[in-house]
């Protein structure tokens, strides 16, 4: 009888115990068996061995590579967790020896219980291997986040893909749970029909079968009576993660998003005259700003014509050491950094030191490639670098130094990081905001100078104008104020440096030193009247058409105030924003520690407001964007608006007939005559001669045909609903 014939006879259920069998066939096919299982569990125990360690050495070498938060080696330490037990697991798992001197039935019941315990220590290990992969995927995720840079979209979609990722183990864990448990379970069942089929014959048979089963095989098969056990308890907490993982990534991305629009634009016009009412004002709705958007600590400064106009700070530039924040606490300014190296650069352009329409290669060692295409990097120049032209990527793509808490540059891993480079636009043809490129350009000067970076800030711009708390942070000298993250708990967070490069982001300076610094910009000085036309003229591109970027500075055109130099910077701990109005000498400083909500809204707010006359719905340079109503419809030429939630037959503004203004705007716009008036009034006002101020009278009549009037504020909120009802 062979081993196939056996397995036949025994899989056919029948109610007579007697059969005609060899002891060595049917030794042979517990035999068979066990050796089938155990290629099972060897091949299932050398794939979790391999593929984990396969990618941990990724892992730690990407990990070597780029600049990450401890929490990536966190994951690290889990992927070796999986390769120790894997091989814990097999060095504990002895190979089969086979039943040569057992008693038939004593071979099956001992086949039995190793393939019970074997079953039993699967489920286990599947469990004990993957859940801490998810549990510090999840950590690394929470970190980096809090850490991150990116803005909201940015680091949802990256969590998204995180989330992706822990469902795809997810369902390998409940596939591998059931491929290699339903495999082992019928081999066990086919060993249960072989153990109850010899008990059945008993020790007529010459088996010698006595007692009954081993403790040893009791336990592993009350395990394996317990198949939900493990596989549940592993599903539900991989299934907890993932859910509280999406918890975070909404809350977050909600909490900014809320945080943002939590600020408010302020109710008064111009603040220009700075008298005791006015300094009030800006006071108070500062101090409702820092209650709404929660900031920790907030400092602002206004300059006019030279001088300091309006200097406060609120809240604490430490929370936990209720340490208050003071205009002289040095802050993180992010990119704000960039305009002072590019002020340094165009001083040593000035003075023969370096030339900023000269490539870049020529201030970097012979041997350094700039891109993976060589001959277009090295055309790019130190002025291509200062304005974003160069076409170099955003960000430093990888890790340039060792340390942590202050910078220092090492420049092999720079220029190994530069030759692997590729740029998304050839120099000179289009913007393209770089991190790297601004970096590039700091360490070109400290090459050309033979000074660090920070030592250049310091002689060429801190000394001569008196900054005191102002640096590129390189040692402990100063002290910035603590940096909080975006969410409303505001947990302290700190930035990974390893990144980084001093020239794109390393300065700490404090908003009385950036009034200062903003007032050199405004008139010549300690810098000359050369270097600020260089600094402000906005960049030509190679077709002769002109970027939003000077040398550091972005240029903007604003409805009020006509033309902004600009510059904000932002990390998850920090937020600043500097600008300023050059025809009328008045700029603005705002900076706070921590991650979110940006200032700019403040800075651009206030910037506004601070030029005596020139918040106005009507300017020299363009018409306010502002209507006194939410909603528009039309009866033929009839407009009925909504106002404060009510539709209103509209008769007059400001004492002008509704069919006045709708015969003038078909006349000056012809067919967007009702698109105009709805979206444009002020424009329509204005270009019949009738300048609007901020609040309008309104006159309508109801259906009864009374008249009715009401002064109503013209705000952007207002179009905005008009636009996105």
């Amino acid at each position: 009888m062979t081993a196939d014939d056996f397995q036949k006879v025994w899989r056919t259920p029948s109610n007579h115990p007697a059969m005609d069998f060899e002891s060595a066939a049917l030794s042979q096919v517990c035999n068979c068996e066990q050796q089938t299982a155990d290629r099972r569990i060897r091949w299932h125990e050398a794939a979790w061995i391999a593929a984990p360690l396969a990618a941990w050495l990724l892992w730690i070498y990407v990990g070597a590579q780029l600049s990450f938060p401890w929490s990536w080696y966190l994951v690290a330490a889990a992927l070796l967790w999986q390769v120790v037990l894997s091989v814990g697991a097999c060095w504990r798992r002895s190979p089969a020896d086979g039943f040569v001197d057992q008693t038939l039935l004593d071979s099956a019941r001992d086949s039995l219980s190793r393939l019970d315990r074997d079953i039993a220590a699967n489920r286990g290990f599947v469990g004990w291997s993957l859940l801490p992969l998810a549990v510090s995927l999840l950590v690394f995720t929470i970190n980096d986040g809090w850490l991150s840079e990116l803005s909201g979209m940015s680091t949802l979609a990256k969590s998204v893909l995180v989330v992706v990722g822990m469902l795809f183990l997810s369902v390998i864990y409940q596939l591998i749970q059931r491929a290699m448990t339903q495999s082992l379970l019928e081999q066990r069942q086919d060993l249960l029909q072989v153990v109850g089929s010899l008990e059945d014959v008993g020790p007529a048979s010459g088996t010698h079968i006595e007692g009954p089963l081993s403790a040893d095989a009791a336990v592993g098969r009350e395990r394996a009576a317990q198949p939900a056990t493990g596989h549940a308890v592993g599903g539900w907490v991989l299934t907890a993660a993932v859910v509280l993982l999406l918890i975070w990534v909404i809350r977050g991305n909600a909490t900014l998003e809320s945080s943002t629009q939590l600020l408010q634009s302020p109710e008064f016009n111009d603040v220009g005259g700075f008298d005791a009412k006015d300094v009030e004002r800006i006071d108070e709705w500062l101090q409702d700003q820092v209650e709404r958007a929660k900031y920790p600590s907030l400092s602002v400064a206004v300059v006019r014509n030279g001088q300091t106009v309006f200097e406060r700070s609120y809240g604490m530039e430490n929370i936990r050491l209720k340490r208050e924040a003071s205009p002289n606490t040095p802050y993180h300014v992010a990119s704000v950094t960039k305009v002072f190296v590019a002020t340094v650069a165009t001083m040593l352009h000035e003075r023969g030191i370096v030339d900023l329409d000269r490539p870049v290669i020529e201030y970097l060692p012979e041997s350094v490639r700039l891109t993976t295409a060589p001959e277009v990097g090295r055309r790019i120049t130190l002025r291509q670098l200062a304005s974003h032209t160069s076409g170099l990527p955003r960000s430093v793509p990888g890790r340039v130094q060792s340390i942590e808490g202050r910078y220092q540059l090492e420049p092999q891993l720079l220029y190994d990081h530069l030759a692997r480079v590729r740029l998304n636009s050839e120099p000179g043809t289009a913007e393209e905001y770089s991190n790297l490129g601004f970096g590039l350009l700091g360490h070109a000067l400290e090459r050309a100078t033979g000074q660090s970076l920070a030592e250049l800030v310091e002689e060429l711009i801190c000394s001569p104008l008196e900054l005191r708390h102002t640096a590129i942070q390189q040692d402990d000298r100063l002290v910035p104020a603590t940096g909080y993250g975006e969410s409303s708990w505001r947990l302290e967070s700190k930035h990974s440096l390893q990144g980084r490069l001093a020239g794109s982001g390393g300065l700490i300076a404090s908003v009385n030193d950036l009034s200062k610094f903003l007032v050199a910009q405004m008139k010549p000085g300690a810098f000359t009247d050369t270097a600020l036309t260089q600094l402000h003229t906005p960049t030509q591109l190679n077709d002769g058409s002109s970027a939003d970027t000077a040398l550091g500075w972005s240029v903007r055109s604003n409805d009020f105030v006509g033309r902004i130099l600009k510059k904000n910077g932002g990390r998850s701990n920090c937020s600043a924003w500097i600008g300023f109005a050059p025809e009328h000498g008045v700029g603005v400083a705002v900076v706070t520690n921590c991650g979110g909500p940006d200032v700019d809204p403040l800075g651009y707010w206030l910037l506004e407001r601070s030029v005596a006359g020139a918040y106005r719905p009507v300017t020299p340079y363009g018409y306010a964007k502002v209507v006194p109503y939410t909603g528009v419809r039309w009866q033929g030429d009839q407009p009925i608006v909504q106002v404060k939630g009510d539709w209103l037959r509209l008769a007059s503004i400001n004492d002008i007939p509704i069919e006045q203004i709708m015969q003038f705007a078909q006349r000056e716009f012809g067919s967007l005559a009702q698109k105009r008036f709805a979206e444009d009034l002020v424009e329509v006002l204005a270009k019949m001669g009738h300048d609007p101020e901020w609040d309008v009278e309104l006159a309508w009549r109801d259906k009864d045909g009374q008249l009715g009037q009401a002064t109503v504020r013209m705000t952007q909120s207002n179009r905005s609903q008009l636009r996105n009802p």
